[in-house]
C-alpha cells in the first residue's frame, strides 16, 4: 500500500498547485472587475450613458460570478489539500506505526469488562490504530462497534461491507476528506440533536396568506407608482413596505428561537451531505451499505438531498442577522418569513429522522476505517463466523505491534475449553492474552483478524489483565480484583462467554493465591465458557488431568544461550520448566 499512497501522495500534491494557480488568477481578476465596477459606476453617474451602464452592469456581473467560481475552487483546494494529508499519514503510519488520528480516550467507560486491559482506547490502542473517521458521529460509531456484542448475522454482514469497501480507496478517502472539512464537534451534535427534538408548528394558514399579500400588494403598488407618479400611491407602497417589515418583527422571535445556538449548523450539514452523496454515489451488492443510500421508509428518496436541503434553509435563515439584507429582502417580500416557514415544515417532517441519518454517516465512517485496515494488511484474514461456539486462530498475532517485531502462534479450543498458560516473566504471556482479546474484539466488530485463518463464535469478552488500586473508592488492589472476578463469574454463569485472567489474586499469600485459583478454574471448568488463565504457579497444572477435554497446559519458554536469556515467544504444549528469574538475579550479581 506504501507504493499507493506515495502515488495518490503525488497526485494531490500536483492538483493543490493547479488549484493554488487557478484561486489565485480568480482572485487577481475579481479584483480587476470590481475595480472596473467602481470606476464605470462613478462615470456613470457623473455622465450617464448607455455604454457605461451596460459596463457597470456587465463588470458586476462578472465579478459575482467569479465570486461564485472561486468558492467551489476554495473548496476544492481545500478538499485536495486534506487528501493530500490522509495519504501523506498513511505514509508515515505504515512506515512508523505513528497515528496522528483521534485515539479514542474519551470513549473509554469506567470499569468495562475488557476495554482497559486490551487497550482499546487511548495513545497507542486499537481505536488509535484503526480510527479513520473524522466527523463525531464517525467516531461515535467505530467505538461502538468495538465495544458491543455483535450477533452472527450482524458480523457477516459488516463483513461484506468491509470487502466491498477495500478497493474503494478514492470513495474511503473522499469520505474522510469530506469529513475533516466538517469540523464538527460534539456540543455541535448535542445542539443539532436538541434542535431536532423541539418540534414547533408552521406558521398558520392566516400567517401564510398576509407572507404572500404583502409583497404582492407593494409589487401592484410600485408598479403603479412608476406608472402615475402619484404621491398617495408612494405612500401607500412605503406603508405596504412597513408592513412586510412588521411581519418579519411578528416572527422574529421564532427565528431567533430555531437559530438558538445553531452557530455553523448550515456548513456542517452541508459537509455532511456531501458524505451522503459520496455513500450514495457507488452502486453496492451489501445489504448493509444500501441500507445507508436512502432514506428508510421513503422509497428512494436520499439522505443527501434533505441534508441539502436543510443546509440551505439554515443558510437562508441566518442571513438575517445581515440587517442590510434582511431590511431590503422582508421589506419587498418577508423573505425570512417564507425561510422560517420553509424550515418549520422541514423539521415536523423530518426532525426525528435526523439522528439517524447522522448515524448512518457515520456507519460509513466507520466501516471506511475497517476497510482501510483492512487494506493496509492484506494478510489479515476475515473470520469464519461459527453457528456454535468454536474458536480458532493460525498465526495469530497482535495487530499492534510492527509486522517485523510481531511472533504469530496457532491456537485453538476445538478439544478443551480452557488453557492454562505458564511461563516466566517477559516470555510472552500477558502479550498473547491480549493478542487473543484484541482479535476476539475485531472479529465482533467484523474487521479482519491479525492471523491467516480464524473461526470464531461471537461471545462477550471478559478479563482480569491489569486490576488498579481506586483511591476514589478507598478500594484496595486485591478488594478490586475479586469484585471483578465475582463480576466475571456472574456473567460466565448465565451464558457463553471468553475469559482471559492474568496471574489473579496477586495480593495475598502463595498458598491463598494457589487455592485461590484452583477454586476459580474448577468453577470455571463446571460452566459453559472458554479462554486463559495465566499463572507463574505450575502446581495449578497439575489440574490437567482432572479435567479431560475441558483443560489443556500451554507455555511459553525461556532458552538460556551463549550465558544470556533468550525468548522465542512460540506458544508450546505442556508447563514451562525453566527458572528465567534465578538466572537473571545470578546473571546480576543479586544472588
Amino acid at each position: 500500500m506504501n507504493e499507493s499512497y506515495n502515488f495518490l501522495f503525488e497526485k494531490f500534491s500536483l492538483e493543490s498547485r493547479r488549484l493554488r494557480k487557478v484561486f489565485n488568477w480568480l482572485a487577481f481578476f475579481r479584483l480587476v472587475f470590481i475595480v472596473a465596477f467602481l470606476i464605470a459606476g462613478w462615470f456613470c453617474i457623473s455622465h450617464f450613458s448607455s455604454l457605461l451602464l451596460v459596463v457597470t452592469i456587465a463588470s458586476l456581473l462578472v465579478f459575482l460570478i467569479l465570486m461564485k467560481r472561486q468558492d467551489v475552487i476554495r473548496y476544492r483546494l481545500d478538499l485536495t489539500n486534506a487528501l493530500k494529508e490522509i495519504n501523506r499519514n498513511e505514509i508515515e503510519f505504515l512506515n512508523s506505526g505513528q497515528s496522528v488520528f483521534y485515539n479514542g480516550e474519551k470513549f473509554l467507560p469506567e470499569r468495562h469488562s475488557y476495554a482497559g486491559d486490551l487497550d482499546i482506547f487511548g495513545e497507542f490502542s486499537v481505536y488509535h490504530h484503526l480510527n479513520r473517521t473524522s466527523t463525531v458521529m464517525g467516531r461515535r460509531r467505530l467505538a461502538e462497534k468495538l465495544l458491543n456484542e455483535g450477533n452472527s448475522a450482524d458480523i457477516m454482514g459488516v463483513q461484506q461491507a468491509v470487502k466491498e469497501l477495500i478497493k474503494e480507496t478514492d470513495l474511503r478517502q473522499k469520505i474522510q476528506a469530506t469529513g475533516m472539512l466538517a469540523k464538527d464537534s460534539e456540543a455541535d451534535l448535542v445542539r443539532i440533536d436538541g434542535w431536532s427534538r423541539e418540534v414547533n408548528a408552521p406558521l398558520s394558514l392566516f400567517e401564510r396568506i398576509l407572507s404572500f399579500a404583502g409583497p404582492v400588494v407593494l409589487l401592484g403598488l410600485i408598479i403603479m407608482s412608476f406608472v402615475t407618479g402619484s404621491l398617495l400611491i408612494q405612500y401607500l407602497a412605503s406603508s405596504a413596505f412597513v408592513f412586510n417589515l412588521l411581519m418579519l418583527g411578528k416572527q422574529i422571535k421564532k427565528i431567533k428561537k430555531e437559530l438558538s445556538g445553531a452557530d455553523k449548523v448550515d456548513s456542517i450539514i452541508k459537509n455532511y451531505s456531501r458524505i451522503a452523496v459520496l455513500i450514495e454515489s457507488r452502486d453496492y451488492k451489501s445489504a448493509l451499505l444500501q441500507q445507508l443510500q436512502t432514506v428508510p421508509g421513503s422509497g428512494h428518496e436520499k439522505i443527501s438531498h434533505q441534508l441539502a436541503k436543510l443546509s440551505r434553509l439554515f443558510r437562508s435563515l441566518e442571513s438575517v442577522s445581515n440587517v442590510l439584507a434582511a431590511f431590503l429582502l422582508n421589506g419587498l417580500m418577508q423573505y425570512h418569513v417564507h425561510a422560517l416557514h420553509a424550515l418549520l415544515v422541514w423539521k415536523n417532517a423530518h426532525a426525528e429522522k435526523l439522528p439517524e441519518w447522522l448515524d448512518r454517516i457515520g456507519e460509513a465512517e466507520a466501516l471506511g476505517s475497517l476497510a482501510n485496515f483492512a487494506a493496509n494488511n492484506p494478510g489479515y484474514a476475515f473470520p469464519q463466523i461459527a453457528a456454535e461456539p468454536t474458536f480458532s486462530f493460525t498465526n495469530l498475532g497482535h495487530p499492534l505491534i510492527l509486522s517485523n517485531k510481531r511472533v504469530c502462534n496457532d491456537v485453538s479450543f476445538d478439544n478443551k475449553r480452557f488453557v492454562i498458560l505458564t511461563g516466566s516473566n517477559m516470555s510472552g504471556k500477558s502479550t498473547f492474552l491480549r493478542t487473543l482479546g484484541v482479535n476476539m474484539i475485531l472479529a465482533r466488530a467484523g474487521s479482519p483478524v491479525c492471523a491467516s485463518h480464524a473461526r470464531i463464535f461471537p461471545v462477550d469478552v471478559l478479563t482480569s489483565i491489569q486490576q488498579s488500586d481506586s483511591l476514589n473508592e478507598s478500594e484496595s488492589y486485591f478488594f478490586a480484583e475479586v469484585k471483578r472476578l465475582k463480576s466475571i463469574m456472574d456473567a460466565a454463569s448465565d451464558k457463553t462467554v471468553f475469559i482471559l485472567l492474568d496471574e489473579i489474586l496477586r495480593g495475598t499469600n502463595s498458598d491463598d493465591k494457589r487455592n485461590g485459583t484452583m477454586e476459580v478454574i474448577r468453577k470455571l471448568a463446571a460452566i459453559n465458557c472458554f479462554g486463559i488463565i495465566a499463572t507463574h504457579d505450575l502446581e495449578i497444572c497439575n489440574m490437567e488431568p482432572d479435567y479431560p477435554g475441558v483443560l489443556s497446559n500451554m507455555c511459553f519458554e525461556a532458552e538460556i544461550r551463549n550465558d544470556d536469556l533468550f525468548f522465542d515467544y512460540k506458544l508450546r504444549g505442556g508447563v514451562c520448566r525453566n527458572k528465567s528469574a534465578t538466572f537473571l538475579m545470578k546473571k546480576m550479581g543479586i544472588i
